[in-house]
C-alpha cells in the first residue's frame, strides 16, 4: 500500500480519540515541567539543598531531558504506544522517589529521571502525530500546536496553584496526580496509533473532499482562542 493510501489527513486525526488522548497525555506531563520551573526554589528547601545542589538538580534535569530525544526515536521506530507508558512510568517513579525520600542526593537522581521521561514525551508525541501524515510540514504544524497549548494552558492556570506549590511535597503530590491522569488518558488510545491506514469513509456524490494545506487547517484551532480573548478583553473594559 502506498504512502498516499496510508497517510492520515489532519481532519481524520483530530476526529479520533487517538489524537486527543496523545495530546492530553502530552499536556499533563508538560504541566509537570512548568510546575518544576515554579517550584525549584521550594524544592531546595524541601530537601535541605544548598544553591549548588539546586543548580546540579536543574542541570541534570535539562541534560537528561535532552537525552530523552533518543528515547523518542525508539518510540517512533516501534510504531505503537507502549513505550509512552514506559516514559510516563519513568517520570512517575522519579516523582514518587522525590516525595518519599526527600534527601539531596536522591532528589537529584529523581530530577534526572523526571527530565528523561518528560524529554522523551516532548518529542515523541509530535513525531507520532506527524508520522501518520508524513512530511516536515505536518511535523511543524503538530509540534507547533502541542507546544502552543502546552505553554498557554499551564501558564494561564499556574497562578491558581501558586500558594499551594510553596511546599515541596505539594509539588510532588500534584505532579503525581497529573502523571497518573496523563497515563489514564493514554489507556484507551489504540496501540497502532496513526501507523495504520485511516478508516474508510463512505462519501456521497454530493460531497467532494478538497485538499487544504495543513497550516490552513491548523489555523482553525486558533478561532476559539481569538473568540475567548475578545470576550475577556470586552469583560475587562466593562
Amino acid at each position: 500500500m502506498t504512502k498516499e493510501n496510508t497517510a492520515w489527513t489532519w481532519a481524520e486525526q483530530v476526529s479520533t480519540y487517538r489524537f486527543w488522548g496523545l495530546f492530553l497525555f502530552f499536556l499533563c506531563f508538560f504541566t509537570i515541567q512548568v510546575l518544576i520551573g515554579h517550584s525549584v526554589i521550594f524544592l531546595g528547601g524541601y530537601a535541605d539543598m544548598d544553591t549548588q545542589q539546586v543548580s546540579v538538580l536543574m542541570a541534570l534535569f535539562s541534560f537528561f531531558g535532552f537525552a530523552g530525544i533518543w528515547l523518542a526515536w525508539f518510540a517512533v521506530r516501534l510504531k505503537n504506544h507502549y513505550l509512552l507508558f514506559l516514559y510516563g512510568g519513568i517520570t512517575f517513579l522519579g516523582l514518587l522517589l522525590g516525595l518519599l525520600v526527600p534527601s539531596p542526593t536522591l532528589l537529584i537522581f529523581a530530577g534526572a529521571l523526571i527530565g528523561l521521561g518528560i524529554g522523551a514525551i516532548w518529542l515523541s508525541i509530535p513525531s507520532i502525530i506527524a508520522g501518520g501524515s508524513g512530511g516536515g510540514e505536518m511535523f511543524v504544524v503538530s509540534y507547533g500546536l502541542v507546544i502552543f497549548f502546552e505553554r498557554m494552558i499551564p501558564y494561564s492556570t499556574l497562578p491558581l496553584f501558586a500558594g499551594f506549590l510553596d511546599k515541596g511535597e505539594n509539588f510532588f503530590i500534584l505532579s503525581l496526580v497529573l502523571a497518573f491522569v496523563g497515563m489514564a488518558f493514554l489507556l484507551p488510545v489504540k496501540p497502532s496509533l496513526f501507523y495504520v491506514p485511516p478508516p474508510e469513509k463512505k462519501v456521497g456524490n454530493h460531497f467532494v473532499p478538497t485538499y487544504r494545506p495543513p497550516w490552513k487547517v491548523a489555523l482553525l484551532c486558533l478561532i476559539p482562542i481569538i473568540i475567548w480573548c475578545t470576550y475577556l478583553t470586552a469583560s475587562m473594559e466593562r
